[in-house]
């Protein structure tokens, strides 16, 4: 496939108390090589996530200035150049970002202060302020939870899920009129099993399960304690911490740090079937998205953007060396 793809790339000086943003166009023609260009580069505070305005063209950054969280937005303009747009203050250093379908409101997982935080967007999609931030309880068997730790917030017709690796559940939340969070059930999963990352698809939630090193999945609707499962990693590495989980198509895709690898899995009637498993050229993907027949791969302990052929034998087309690269969007 030939053309022009452009994402943007978030990061925390492995180094350094520092990070940056980029915006990164990749260029491929016919099945060659990858040619990498970067348009903008800001130097920002530590990045944990990365989030797009539905409707917009604005960025999200989640992270911290040194001192405490902060989300900024960044108007994206149309030759990629990043302009700062907005920013507000964080109650904790969220680790996640999700801008609502309504575009009105932003929302962050705060692993290490326990919480769910509400952010007000106006018209232009700037943030006003915190509205709420939501406390959470709970807690499991292993010292990685020792309290609760949401991790993510993703957005299912209007309900908010935050998988919760400190307690073991997944989070069902909603925002009430008066611009409040509300905590209206949870999805249990098995003891030690730390839900990290979740997508949503066809009314089943699969869910990246950091601790355990599985995936597993349920129906939303009479969630019966998501024991269909299958491991992350079909390899003999001594460690196996997934970590992103992505849905194109038909297939899920899970990054898996240690082993360095992506896990390919098929949907259908009976869950996921098919599964095969393919290196990133590193050994710490922590986010990864796909862009046309481009995998674009976070390696956080590489120091690289690695830029990989979707199609077999799935090879490395570009390395872009950035220090310490957490979070990857298309923009």
């Amino acid at each position: 496939m030939s053309g022009t793809r452009r994402v943007a790339v978030g990061s925390a000086h492995r180094s350094q108390a520092g990070g940056r943003v980029e915006v990164l166009e990749l260029a491929r023609d016919g099945g060659g090589p990858v040619r990498v260009r970067v348009l903008d580069s800001v130097a920002t505070g530590p990045v944990a996530f990365l989030a797009a305005h539905p409707t917009l063209p604005l960025l999200y950054v989640a992270g911290d200035d040194g001192e405490q969280g902060v989300v900024t937005a960044y108007a994206v303009t149309t030759d990629g150049r990043l302009e700062e747009h907005s920013a507000a203050r964080s109650p904790g250093r969220p680790s996640h970002v999700h801008v609502a379908d309504d575009g009105r409101h932003v929302l962050t997982a705060n692993y290490g202060s326990a919480s769910v935080g509400l952010f007000r967007l106006d018209d232009d999609g700037a943030i006003t302020g915190l509205a709420h931030e939501l406390a959470c309880e709970g807690s499991g068997p292993t010292d990685r939870q020792e309290s609760a730790h949401p991790h993510q917030v993703i957005e299912v017709d209007g309900e908010f899920l935050v998988p919760d690796l400190g307690a073991d559940v997944v989070r069902r939340l909603e925002i009430t009129d008066d611009d409040r969070l509300r905590e209206t059930g949870r999805l249990p999963f098995p003891a030690g099993s730390g839900p990290r990352h979740a997508v949503a698809v066809d009314g089943v939630l699969y869910v990246a399960c950091e601790l355990s090193g599985e995936v597993r999945w349920d129906v939303l609707d009479g969630a019966a304690g998501f024991a269909s499962v299958i491991p992350s990693s079909m390899t003999d590495a001594e460690e196996v911490a997934p970590s992103a989980i992505r849905v194109v198509d038909d297939r899920i895709l899970v990054a898996n740090r240690g082993p360095g690898t992506v896990l390919v899995t098929r949907r259908d009637g009976a869950g996921l079937v098919e599964p095969h498993e393919y290196a990133t050229g590193g050994t710490w993907p922590r986010d990864v998205i796909v862009a046309g027949d481009l995998l674009v791969v976070a390696d956080h302990r590489a120091d690289e953007v690695h830029v990989v052929d979707t199609a077999t034998p799935h090879g490395l087309l570009a390395v872009h060396r950035v220090s310490g690269p957490i979070a990857v969007l298309a923009v």
